[in-house]
């Protein structure tokens, strides 16, 4: 249990006018710590902040970010504002030695979900992931993915977009960077 203390991890929250999923989802893993030091990172993709004293009551630990750029002219608007959120959540919150990606409709079931993570972590996978996405680049899912800080900086997390489609989706560039080093 003492290593888990040394860990902190800033959780990353995309959300869009979800003020109930958000609150539940930080509730979960306040339940579901097991010792790790979370600092969450809601990233609210409109321009609605009436809920964002709510949250932020909620601990010392919880960071709003308005991010109310629009992007519904991108022909994937959800990804480009997910991909925009988890950037933000990077950038702006420097909390955490670990990043965790994670949609506001996933919260954790069980107090030993973390350190199941850090397993495969430290067992030398760069980035663990709890689903895997079978379409494009068959990459982990950004859904609930844990990374280290480092890795993620400086990269874009944006949809690639080739002829106007999508070849990688939020997050894929991780998988691309980690599959270009040999992990």
């Amino acid at each position: 249990m003492e290593e888990c203390i040394m860990k902190s991890v800033n959780i990353v929250i995309p959300s869009f006018r979800s003020p109930a999923l958000a609150y539940s989802t930080i509730q979960a893993y306040e339940n579901f710590s097991n010792g790790f030091k979370f600092y969450y990172t809601i990233v609210e993709n409109s321009n609605d902040s009436s809920h964002r004293e709510i949250l932020e009551s909620l601990n010392d630990r919880v960071t709003w970010i308005q991010n109310d750029v629009d992007f519904s002219q991108e022909k994937y608007p959800a990804s480009f504002a997910v991909a925009s959120a988890f950037e933000k959540g990077i950038n702006e919150n420097k909390n955490g030695d670990f990043i965790f990606f994670s949609h506001n409709d996933i919260s954790p079931a069980r107090s030993d979900w973390l350190s199941f993570f850090f397993k495969r972590y430290d067992d030398g996978n760069r980035i663990v992931s709890a689903m895997r996405d079978n379409s494009r680049i068959k990459a982990p899912h950004t859904c609930a993915l844990l990374t280290d800080r480092e890795f993620v900086t400086d990269l874009s997390l944006f949809p690639v977009m080739v002829d106007g489609e999508m070849t990688h989706d939020v997050g894929d560039t991780i998988s691309q960077k980690c599959r270009d080093l040999g992990f």
